[in-house]
């Protein structure tokens, strides 16, 4: 499989080399988008132009709002109102933390005492905030409080802590993005487009925006495979397989061999009586399916339950195959 991967900080420049590459006046429109700087990549195969970037998310979801497992974060205008909320939650015996702001241009939030910043004096507001870990973290603490006594709960998740707060000042920055993958065809022309947003900080939303991108070519790539898959019918009379399959009341089999995987098709006497088996160099026993009544519930017959579940099997030996394939990986280094 050919595949050339490229990489541009400008939207309208790689626009125009890819109308040039493909010999077109007008096309891969990219026109309403405005990317992040050094985030756009495209990968070209055969039949696809694929291009990725990211966008900063207009509009993010509150942080501590819409996750209920960051937990709870409070900030103060004066000590008088702080002092009174931690009397209260000390006597709900809960964990929570004071917390620091930093802000010189961007701002940062950290457990107060963790950190040391330049300009201190100036440009930090120690203790103007509590944070308060979701009830999962409130069950830990209480076991380990237990076990190895209060200050050793409380020092032991202030990563946690910390590493919560760090994601939060990012979304206070803006640093929230969406990842948008376009694959187009080679006159130019768009179709199918991927997106996803709510991703705060960009190296979460960088490795989701590239797996997406290699996804499309590894599928394109299965697709070209299977043509040449063969699933035979075998004969009943000379089934040559590396693992007992059940003879009583067998009527068909069928077999599809890809590399070191065996995917097999078996039905039997009485109603809707199907299996399908994969079984790999090295398994003890095959992996099996069985065509079931929520199937049958949802109009599929045995028979379409059986070519659906070996294609999808031997896509996945092929999907794992390409996954290992070290120069297919070089070339899609992105």
């Amino acid at each position: 499989m050919n595949i050339a991967t490229e990489s541009y900080n400008n939207i309208r420049k790689a626009q125009n080399a890819l109308c040039d590459e493909y010999g077109i006046d007008d096309g891969f429109d990219l026109s309403d988008y405005d990317p992040v700087y050094n985030s756009l990549e495209v990968i070209k195969t055969e039949n696809k132009v694929i291009v990725g970037f990211l966008t900063y998310d207009q509009d993010p979801s509150h942080y501590f709002d819409d996750d209920e497992g960051a937990g709870e974060f409070k900030e103060f205008r004066n000590a008088e109102d702080r002092d009174s909320e931690v009397l209260n939650l000390s006597k709900t015996k809960k964990l929570f933390y004071l917390v620091s702001r930093h802000k010189h241009g961007n701002v940062h939030y950290s457990v107060s005492g963790t950190n040391s910043y330049g300009n201190d004096k100036f440009d930090v507001a120690h203790g103007c905030g509590l944070y308060i870990p979701d009830p999962y973290i409130q069950s830990e603490y209480r076991k380990m409080k237990k076990t190895d006594g209060e200050g050793s709960a409380y020092e032991h998740f202030i990563k946690h802590a910390n590493s919560t707060l760090d994601s939060y000042s990012d979304w206070c920055n803006g640093e929230v993005y969406t990842y948008n993958v376009i694959v187009f065809d080679t006159k130019g022309n768009q179709r199918d487009i991927q997106q996803c947003s709510n991703f705060i900080g960009n190296e979460y939303a960088e490795k989701e925006k590239n797996s997406v991108m290699k996804g499309i070519v590894i599928s394109e790539e299965i697709n070209e495979l299977m043509k040449n898959v063969v699933i035979n019918q075998l004969d009943l009379k000379n089934i040559d397989l590396p693992f007992k399959l059940p003879k009583k009341g067998l009527k068909e089999v069928h077999l599809a061999h890809v590399y070191d995987t065996y995917v097999v098709g078996a039905k039997y006497e009485g109603e809707d009586n199907t299996f399908v088996y994969k079984w790999s160099d090295g398994d003890k026993k095959p992996i099996k399916a069985q065509f079931g009544e929520w199937q049958k519930r949802y109009g599929v017959s045995s028979e379409q339950f059986m070519k659906v579940r070996m294609e999808s099997d031997v896509k996945e030996v092929l999907r794992k195959n390409l996954k290992d394939n070290t120069d297919l990986n070089k070339q899609l280094s992105i």
